[in-house]
């Protein structure tokens, strides 16, 4: 049984002077005593049922194996919010390692760049990182103010969405429309009121697609307030039935309005369709005479 108060690695096997800067890297501390930041912890998406699951399991058997990031001088959680509430369910220590930043813009933005090196983060909340920081970047360099470009000034925008779509390893114009969605995500936070919704829509059980998001903001207030919360609570919307329509239509049914359309055309027009539909399917077209 690892004891807490050891590195974790101990199937290396340093030596006397790594296990010392090893130690002291992290401290063990009562997770009550760590602080939580509204702002910072509705930054981080929400993990899968399956994942947080397996996680509380872990922390029953183990405890807390990896080290919570914590603001140096704050006392904030930066990363590690769930694991620190499971601690506190669980009465299990916390392993703390303190990260020096200079303000608060500079926790954020460690934060995101923690979430956006996350594997198990799924690909709408991936497309929602890389666009606010396309969106950040973009207020930085001041933008088109008034939506209008300068005229004798060349836009840094596009360098900013190369430079981006290089790094995350995807097109330019995928970082641009990534700022949208990341907009219409904020707007979408904004409109319903309450700030934690965002962590719960870019959560891996919720299934929240640009075309949704579009499809969201074009909705009334209360018709978007209570879709939304449909949303996260089913982990995705029911699918709008074609009005008119009620299930799908059999091949018999099909079949016989295409005739009765046929017939209101005439004779000649459907021998000539299906004369012309034959030839398409390969079947070969006879003549036949009218004299007996």
């Amino acid at each position: 049984m690892r004891t807490p108060d050891k590195p974790d690695k101990l199937e290396d096997q340093p030596d006397k002077r790594e296990e010392k800067t090893d130690a002291a890297d992290w401290t063990l501390v009562d997770p009550k005593t760590l602080k939580v930041k509204a702002e910072f912890q509705r930054l981080i998406p929400l993990q899968a049922k399956g994942e947080l699951l397996a996680l509380e399991e872990s922390i029953k058997r183990e405890g807390c194996r990896d080290p919570l990031l914590v603001w140096k001088g704050r006392n904030v959680v930066l990363d590690g919010h769930t694991r620190r509430e499971l601690c506190i369910r669980h009465k299990k220590q916390v392993k703390v390692r303190e990260i020096d930043l200079p303000d608060e813009k500079a926790a954020i933005e460690f934060i995101l760049q923690i979430q956006r090196q996350r594997r198990n983060l799924t690909r709408e909340a991936m497309s929602y990182f890389r666009g606010a920081e396309y969106n950040a970047l973009k207020q930085q360099h001041g933008g088109a103010r008034r939506g209008r470009k300068p005229k004798d000034q060349s836009d840094p925008l596009p360098s900013t969405a190369k430079i981006l779509g290089k790094k995350y390893g995807v097109g330019e114009m995928t970082i641009k429309r990534d700022a949208i969605f990341a907009q219409a995500i904020d707007k979408i936070v904004e409109d319903h009121g309450d700030p934690e919704i965002q962590r719960k829509l870019l959560g891996a059980d919720v299934r929240l697609t640009h075309g949704l998001a579009r499809l969201l903001l074009k909705k009334p207030a209360e018709e978007q307030k209570a879709a939304v919360d449909q949303l996260i609570e089913n982990g995705e919307m029911p699918r709008a039935k074609k009005a008119g329509t009620s299930a799908t239509r059999k091949p018999k049914e099909v079949a016989q309005s295409f005739i009765a359309r046929l017939d209101k055309k005439g004779e000649g027009q459907a021998q000539a369709v299906f004369k012309q539909m034959a030839r398409l399917l390969g079947f070969a077209v006879t003549e036949k005479s009218s004299d007996r």
